[in-house]
């Protein structure tokens, strides 16, 4: 007998950000770019043969893209999993 048992999925969330994300498309683009010039190196992760930013989760300068973020995470993980109210309940890295 031969049994599958999906123990790690990984789902996958596709959003359309379109409507908020063109405000802050080009921005996201430079800050990307600038840090990549501030550290080439980066850091170690699933990255293989490519750049990983530092994390800064928490860092002034990365505020409105983490809001942005966790916004939009926020609706898509209701509408999966009910209601959420604390974005806090899932670790954003």
């Amino acid at each position: 007998m031969i049994e599958f048992i999906p123990i790690f999925p990984s789902p996958v969330f596709k959003i359309d950000t379109n409507s908020n994300f063109k405000d802050i498309r080009s921005d996201l683009i430079n800050f990307c770019y600038s840090e990549k010039e501030k550290d080439i190196k980066g850091i170690n992760r699933s990255n293989y043969n490519g750049w990983h930013s530092t994390v800064y989760t928490n860092e002034e300068k990365f505020k409105k893209y983490k809001s942005f973020i966790e916004d939009h995470l926020k609706v898509s993980l209701n509408k999966f999993f009910g209601s959420i109210n604390k974005i806090g309940q899932f670790k954003l890295y």
